[in-house]
């Protein structure tokens, strides 16, 4: 089984929260909902939430969560522009262990859609106290968790994290003119795969095996896919 692998300054390791499997992180909101409903127009029949949605949930515990290492406060002003940044870090933490932000200024991302997202001076940029490390073929894919809610966005991406050598830092952006994210909260989900080559190819569907395999999705009261297709997913 591969290995991903965090790394942190010695001095810092037992100092700030643990990556942990996406597992360890699910949504509270997921763990009370229900999996399915009374069907309005039937008193026999129950609808399924999404609860029961497999893929919801594969993606919601895939990979591992990089909580935020500290508590952080962001404020706009009207024109968009930061007017008060605080990170709750010791002096020259930043410097010294990599905790703290930066910013990629607005000419950046001009004539791009993120233009609209960070209408100020500059694009928020989180510094990442964890070096991430994958076996030689495997990257990445960062972003925030879609199922949690959050003051900020992490600006998704894919890293060849077999090659790169330093830490990956973080850009983000503010859908309000205000955040705050507390030390601990889920911030970062970290998504390893194994890269490949792939082609496509484009042609008409076997209606007669389309048919069937309908046929034989639909006749059964539980989901074929739970029960016969779905394949369960570990993250360690």
């Amino acid at each position: 089984m591969p290995k991903l692998k965090f790394e942190t300054h010695q001095n810092i390791l037992d100092a700030i929260p643990h990556p942990k499997p996406a597992l360890k992180f699910v949504p509270s909101w997921y763990k009370n909902l229900k999996k399915e409903f009374q069907c309005p127009v039937s008193e026999v029949s129950k609808v399924p939430t999404i609860k029961q949605c497999l893929p919801v949930r594969d993606f919601i515990t895939s990979g591992y969560i990089i909580p935020a290492w500290c508590d952080m406060h962001f404020k706009k002003d009207s024109k968009g522009r930061m007017q008060a940044v605080n990170m709750k870090t010791p002096k020259d933490y930043n410097n010294m262990y990599n905790i703290g932000f930066d910013g990629h200024g607005i000419q950046q991302v001009e004539g791009t859609p993120l233009e609209a997202l960070c209408d100020g001076d500059k694009l928020i940029k989180l510094h990442n106290p964890w070096m991430i490390h994958t076996p030689r073929g495997y990257s990445c894919f960062l972003m925030s968790p879609f199922y949690e809610t959050s003051d900020i966005t992490i600006l998704p991406a894919v890293v060849d994290t077999d090659r790169h050598v330093t830490q990956v830092n973080f850009p983000c952006v503010m859908p309000s003119d205000e955040a705050f994210v507390k030390k601990g909260d889920p911030l970062v989900q970290v998504i390893p795969f194994k890269r490949d080559s792939w082609t496509s190819e484009i042609g008409a569907m076997d209606l007669k095996k389309v048919n069937s395999d309908t046929v034989s999705f639909l006749t059964e009261i539980k989901s074929i896919y739970t029960t016969k297709l779905w394949k369960r997913k570990y993250y360690r």
